[in-house]
């Protein structure tokens, strides 16, 4: 802080604002804010200053009440998918609908996660398919998870074993299978009615456990051996 305010006041060469971005501000001391608290107040007319931060309740009121708050979100899906499809048309990267989707969905909500991904997918191949998306993601094939909740709402014990054993084999981790399959049942219940029960709902939360259970593959199977037999 004590580096910002000695430079501050000196004049951009060629742009007409000096922008300072702080980035973790909540991270401060209690003098440190105090010590830019005053170049806040009165700022030069060519500074400008970004304090981002995820903790804004750790802020002094005091800076609080002498900046703007912009609270920004999580891009949406079609964003990203428009945004990643203008990179791979300038970059001549050949990749499928489907894996740029499965990029999109997986960046979290941010540009650069979604291109970081993209990255690493394009390392893989000239021609970017779904499934080589999923592999570098270590999810499992939309048809596995189709074919997985078939047996759960209407297979037998025996099935579900073979598929879960299935679906290890392939080196998939039972903490994403369990997301996966709750991301999948939400998505159908909201076109199913004869899904939207209590029991649902509770296989919903037990996935949830799963994906931080240190045991996920016999919690998993537990899981879905319950609804099976109450379904």
């Amino acid at each position: 802080i004590r580096n910002l305010r000695d430079k501050v006041h000196i004049l951009p060469t060629s742009a007409k604002y000096k922008v300072y971005i702080i980035d973790e501000v909540h991270m401060l001391t209690r003098e440190a804010f105090n010590a830019l608290l005053k170049t806040l107040e009165e700022p030069p007319t060519h500074a400008i200053f970004i304090l981002a931060t995820t903790e804004a309740h750790k802020l002094p009121e005091t800076i609080i009440s002498r900046t703007q708050h912009y609270s920004f979100k999580p891009i949406s899906t079609p964003t990203l998918v428009s945004h990643l499809k203008s990179i791979t048309k300038s970059e001549k990267v050949h990749i499928d609908d489907g894996a740029l989707e499965l990029v999109a969905e997986h960046g979290d909500g941010s540009f650069r996660d979604s291109i970081s991904l993209l990255d690493q997918a394009r390392s893989i191949s000239d021609h970017i398919t779904e499934a080589q998306v999923q592999q570098l993601l270590g999810i499992a094939p939309t048809k596995s998870l189709d074919d997985l909740l078939q047996i759960v709402i209407s297979g037998t014990a025996k099935e579900l074993f073979n598929s879960l054993q299935q679906l290890r084999d392939q080196g998939l981790q039972s903490s994403i299978v369990a997301r996966q399959l709750g991301q999948l049942i939400r998505n159908k219940m909201l076109k199913d009615m004869s899904l939207q029960t209590t029991q649902t709902t509770q296989l919903l939360q037990r996935l949830l456990e799963v994906q931080a259970s240190s045991q996920a593959d016999r919690v998993l199977e537990i899981t879905l051996l319950e609804y099976i037999f109450n379904y």
